[in-house]
């Protein structure tokens, strides 16, 4: 039952029930003036609770489990927190443990009692009540337990039985026949296509052996180059420039101020800078017309001669089989 109002209020209590019933009359006023002019408005007045039908809501589409919505991120404050935690497998045990299903371990981990004050008949009710209640745990404990066992025997073969019926059902889905209007509508596919077997090369024996001489010949090649590589370096070595004597003597006839001056030029000039007197360095177009004999210019004894002995060199080395000095 509520409280009664007192009789003599306060002046503050006064001023706050006189604002409240302002406040109320305002609002009956603003009230009865706005519903005569809707009562002029051609829409209809609708509660704010209801969805319309002009609104996406209006039909509840159920979301998929993978949806990636803004709307289905949104947190859900009846969704519970946490998670449930893992079963315990209870039955697992080593190979000389005993099965926890066993009598003979259900009797080891709740045993009776042994002593001789437990054969005794209880002195008191307390002592019965303790006796009645360790009673009832060793017979909760073996009941518990052996229906653990028998829920886990019937959990395996159930989930076995799932398993078998989802392979057969898996196979019987391989092995089927193909259905006619998949037979009668698919792409004509050429048996060449389907054919993914690659046929063994009857020359494959033949194509190893010429690829193995190819190999060995080029082996060879290989060898014939590095021997006349070495042939090579050997003749050169003889001029190679290998003690500090031989290096002052080397310096002192390049760099004597005579060494331009003891030679002449082909027209009978003497020699004043390497240009003079080993002639303008060949250019790509003259070097090329000495080798195709394409150029216009009056055959020169000197370049013949160099040429036909350059010949003469390279065949001595063939039939001798080592390089030879340049004359």
């Amino acid at each position: 039952m509520p409280p009664s109002i007192p009789c003599a209020l306060s002046r503050r209590a006064a001023q706050s029930i006189h604002g409240s019933t302002a406040t109320a009359t305002a609002t009956a006023t603003a009230t009865s003036i706005s519903s005569l002019s809707r009562a002029f408005s051609a829409t209809s007045l609708r509660p704010t609770n209801q969805i319309p039908p002009e609104s996406p809501a209006f039909i509840n589409v159920p979301t998929p489990p993978l949806s990636q919505a803004i709307e289905d991120k949104k947190h859900d404050r009846f969704a519970r927190k946490g998670h449930l935690p893992l079963p315990r497998r209870i039955f697992k045990r080593r190979t000389y443990e005993l099965p926890k299903h066993d009598p003979v371990f259900l009797a080891q981990s709740a045993p009776a009692p042994t002593s001789a004050k437990s054969q005794l008949p209880p002195g008191s009710e307390h002592e019965a009540r303790r006796r009645r209640m360790a009673e009832n745990r060793r017979k909760n404990f073996n009941e518990g337990v052996t229906e653990l066992w028998a829920r886990k025997q019937a959990t395996d073969r159930a989930r076995l039985s799932q398993q078998a019926s989802k392979l057969n059902l898996n196979r019987q889905q391989t092995n089927k026949a193909q259905r006619l209007d998949e037979r009668f509508t698919e792409t004509t596919i050429p048996a060449a296509v389907l054919q993914t077997h690659v046929p063994q090369d009857p020359e494959r024996f033949d194509r190893a052996l010429a690829s193995q001489a190819r190999t060995a010949a080029i082996a060879e090649a290989k060898a014939q180059d590095r021997k006349d590589a070495l042939q090579h370096l050997y003749m050169s070595a003889r001029s190679f420039i290998v003690d500090e004597a031989a290096l002052e003597r080397e310096v002192d006839r390049v760099f004597d101020p005579a060494y331009f001056s003891k030679t002449l030029t082909p027209s009978g000039k003497t020699s004043v800078n390497a240009w003079d007197m080993f002639g303008a360095p060949s250019t790509v177009r003259n070097m090329m017309g000495d080798v195709l004999r394409t150029d216009n210019k009056v055959i020169n004894a000197s370049d013949e001669s160099t040429r036909t002995s350059k010949r003469q060199r390279r065949v001595a080395e063939e039939l001798t089989g080592g390089p030879m000095d340049e004359v």
